[in-house]
């Protein structure tokens, strides 16, 4: 991998910080675990972070949470599709609410509901998919989503509080 010259990244410190972002996600989604480990979602990660250039170590996890959501909905997709009736229905209101909360354990198929809610978020604000993707997959905090998307801190707070309600209201379906 390949930092910009003017900002050396400290690789294994990042390595290991990927690994413990991992292992949260992988608690969340459960049925993803039979499927991957920290360690095999952090290597495809690496691997697909190989060769490119970060302008920070905020820059560097906010690309990295989104290449650990694309390798954990990707897992998810085929893993349902080796089902047998691996139909998607609705998130129920309980589960929604834990979604907005960060108090989560997801199903695969509610993996994929949150994936596709936020594909429309995005389509809505892409800066507020940004930021539950940086918070939520890459395990930044809000000081460190305003360094990377080079807005002010409140600015990332209020756009954090009106994804949550609106993936709230599109993932219980009110």
């Amino acid at each position: 991998m390949v930092a910009t010259e003017d900002v050396p990244l400290d690789l294994p410190n990042l390595y290991s910080e990927l690994k413990k972002i991992a292992a949260i996600h992988l608690y969340r989604s459960r049925g993803c675990e039979q499927m991957l480990q920290p360690t095999a979602l952090v290597n495809e990660a690496w691997v697909r972070l190989s060769g490119g250039r970060w302008k920070s170590r905020t820059h560097f996890l906010a690309l990295a949470g989104h290449a650990m959501r694309l390798i954990l909905v990707d897992s998810t997709r085929a893993r349902m599709a080796v089902k047998r009736n691996a139909g998607v229905g609705d998130l129920p209101l309980d589960d929604a609410i834990k979604v907005v909360t960060g108090d989560l354990s997801l199903r695969p198929e509610e993996l994929l509901d949150l994936d596709r809610a936020m594909d429309r978020l995005a389509e809505v604000s892409e800066r507020k998919a940004q930021v539950v993707e940086m918070r939520f997959f890459g395990g930044m905090e809000f000081p460190e989503i305003a360094e990377a998307l080079e807005v002010s801190l409140i600015t990332v707070k209020r756009d954090w509080t009106y994804a949550r309600t609106w993936l709230f209201r599109e993932l219980s379906g009110t």
